[in-house]
């Protein structure tokens, strides 16, 4: 019998049945991985946690200035103050401060016509007739134009009724030769241009000297590049040129440290005094506190006060004034200290003084401070 069909047949189904373990050996062998069912959708990763914010640290302001010192009088208190350009403005304030005064501005009494100024003819003075009945204040530099040339109250005088020799010097560097032309004789007030400047007031308190007044004049006009077609070097032009187009804006700014007790500025440059001005009752200093502004004003535009003490030209020779007899003493049955004597004098403090009163007894109406 042929037994070799059935060793074909057998090696056959060996051979068929070893294929599913080869194929399975040779995917093992391949690392072929069955296929998964297609994962469930995960949810986003979470946002970090925000980093904690740091420490908020409040930087302190810088210390306030300390301001130089000066004696005020008593029931006076600093108010508030403003910056016009390098100059500090502070309110002086005065809470039982009187609300009426009957002390007419020069300004008021020019234009109302109680007061009438005029050409005397004489360099250093003009004539002022108060033909009211209300005594009638002239401020320190303040301007008078007209006559035979502008001038500028010498010092802050209270004129009561009558006439009077006002001291003044002139308010141009220009020097008319005397009785060589015609002028006004009746002098005039612009309250646009009321006042001059701290540095020219400072030649004034410090010097006392048309030399002196001038050369402070001559440095405002220069420095603001005054037009002078005349040559007088008249300062009262200042006002006009176009780096003073903005002091309406600072004496706007300024008015806005005044409140009802508001009866006087101080002023400083850095942490030093230049001028104060104080009144005896809120209701003069109102009347006034837009000229002495358009002064700082001007003070800031011009940017410097000079120490006139050390830069005074050589004087102009003055007659000797005789000797007066000395005052007898008294003493103020009011609060206030008598005036100095002479005014004017260096105090303690450092400032020199100058004081109005109607009568020796009586507080001052206006007290005019400058840091020598």
């Amino acid at each position: 019998m042929n037994t070799r069909p059935k060793k074909l047949i057998l090696a056959a189904s060996l051979t068929v049945a070893a294929v599913p373990l080869l194929v399975l050996i040779a995917l093992a062998l391949t690392g072929h991985k069955e296929a998964q069912p297609p994962a469930e959708a995960s949810a986003p990763p979470a946002a970090p946690a925000p980093a904690a914010a740091p420490p908020i640290v409040e930087t302190p302001p810088p210390p306030a200035p300390v301001l130089e010192p000066f004696n005020l009088p008593p029931n006076h208190v600093i108010g508030a103050q403003i910056m016009l350009g390098e100059f500090r403005v502070i309110a002086i304030n005065r809470y039982w401060a009187d609300a009426r005064s009957p002390v007419l501005t020069l300004e008021q009494a020019l234009k109302s016509g109680d007061c009438v100024i005029r050409e005397s003819g004489k360099r250093g003075e003009v004539t002022a007739e108060v033909k009211g009945k209300r005594p009638v204040l002239a401020l320190t530099g303040e301007l008078l134009l007209g006559g035979m040339q502008d001038r500028l109250v010498a010092r802050s005088t209270l004129l009561e009724p009558g006439k009077h020799n006002l001291p003044v010097f002139t308010a141009e560097t220009w020097q008319w030769p005397a009785g060589t032309e015609p002028f006004e004789k009746v002098m005039q007030h612009d309250p646009a241009r009321p006042l001059v400047d701290l540095n020219v007031k400072a030649a004034i308190f410090q010097a006392s000297s048309n030399v002196s007044v001038r050369e402070a004049i001559l440095q405002v006009t220069t420095a603001l590049h005054v037009p002078d077609a005349e040559g007088r070097g008249a300062y009262v032009a200042a006002y006009k040129t176009p780096a003073a187009s903005g002091i309406d804006e600072l004496v706007r700014r300024g008015h806005g440290i005044t409140c009802v007790f508001t009866v006087g500025f101080a002023v400083y440059h850095r942490e030093k005094l230049v001028a104060a001005e104080l009144f005896d009752s809120t209701d003069l200093f109102s009347r006034v506190s837009d000229q002495l502004l358009r002064s700082y004003a001007m003070t800031a535009v011009f940017g410097k006060v000079s120490n006139w003490d050390i830069e005074t030209p050589a004087p102009e020779p003055e007659p000797t004034p005789p000797e007066q007899p000395d005052e007898p003493g008294y003493q103020s049955p009011n609060e206030y200290p008598p005036p100095p004597r002479p005014l004017g004098a260096l105090t303690d403090d450092g400032t020199r003084r100058f004081e109005c009163r109607r009568d020796v007894d009586s507080p001052p109406v206006h007290i005019g401070i400058f840091r020598k």
